[in-house]
């Protein structure tokens, strides 16, 4: 996961407040966004189905790679970095 965030150290920043969305169930795929520091709530149809903490983690890559819909909510748990 440092690997992760040493490629990406020149990639631009946005900050999340606790509850603010990253990525919606079913919309369009915006990106590959990388975790930089805080924690992240996954949910699936209203569920919580993960939590994201890993500095370094990828969020959004399957939707890009698959070329299909968002599968899942993430949404900032704490407040957050992300890179994209």
């Amino acid at each position: 996961m440092d690997d992760m965030l040493e490629l990406t150290r020149h990639f631009p920043e946005v900050e999340y407040a606790p509850g603010d969305v990253v990525i919606t169930e079913g919309g369009d795929s915006t990106g590959v966004w990388i975790l930089v520091s805080g924690s992240l709530r996954v949910t699936k149809d209203g569920k919580d189905v993960n939590t994201v903490t890993q500095p370094g983690s990828l969020i959004g890559e399957m939707s890009i790679l698959l070329g299909v819909p968002d599968s899942a909510t993430v949404e900032a748990a704490e407040r957050c970095v992300m890179r994209y």
